[in-house]
């Protein structure tokens, strides 16, 4: 096959991919988009036939250019880590917070009108949480978060240190996000009730 007749086979081919080309880098491209992939390799096969079979520098040329084309717009550069995360903080979120106010502000009532409300209650009405908590766990209360001294010997008999006290606080604040978590895959109702 000589040089012209390589061109001529390839050349609406060349020209195709040249135009989907020229549309995604205009940013007017749509769904035809999904197939630079697929022509970039056919033109990638093209131009390594052209310079093993040495058809010429003008074809060579031409194909390297379109094939650097295409590989800037497939292996474009993704911007750093600390970009994206001030771009997601500054830009994203807020978009995200105005786009869904309404379940923005259903989840803030939902998680600050029971925070006040039993905070009210047990402020104004001491048997509210005697009744919620139970004798047992109203003495476990006190016993936890009465005096200083209080603190520190029930602490100390329970757990024994400070270090088994810090693992006892993080295995029961992780147990919790594990059962708000699942709660939330029933509509939403288990986490609501945690």
């Amino acid at each position: 096959m000589t040089a012209g007749d390589f061109e001529h086979q390839n050349a609406a081919r060349w020209a195709e991919y040249e135009r989907l080309v020229t549309l995604i880098e205009s940013g007017k491209a749509g769904a035809e988009a999904e197939d630079l992939p697929r022509r970039f390799r056919e033109l990638s096969l093209d131009l390594s036939l052209a310079e093993s079979r040495m058809y010429g520098g003008r074809i060579a040329e031409r194909l390297n250019q379109l094939v650097i084309r295409g590989y800037n717009l497939i292996y474009q550069t993704r911007r750093g880590s600390w970009e994206n995360i001030v771009s997601f903080v500054a830009v994203k979120f807020p978009q995200t917070v105005r786009r869904e106010w309404r379940l923005f502000w259903l989840c803030s009532a939902v998680f600050w009108f029971p925070f006040f409300a039993m905070m009210l209650s047990a402020n104004h009405d001491l048997s509210w949480a005697q009744a919620t908590l139970g004798a047992e766990g109203m003495a476990s209360m006190e016993e936890m978060y009465g005096g200083k001294e209080e603190q520190i010997s029930h602490l100390r008999e329970r757990f024994g240190s400070n270090f088994m006290m810090f693992c006892f606080y993080i295995q029961h604040n992780v147990g919790i996000d594990f059962q708000i978590f699942a709660g939330g895959m029933l509509a939403g109702i288990g986490t609501i009730f945690s």
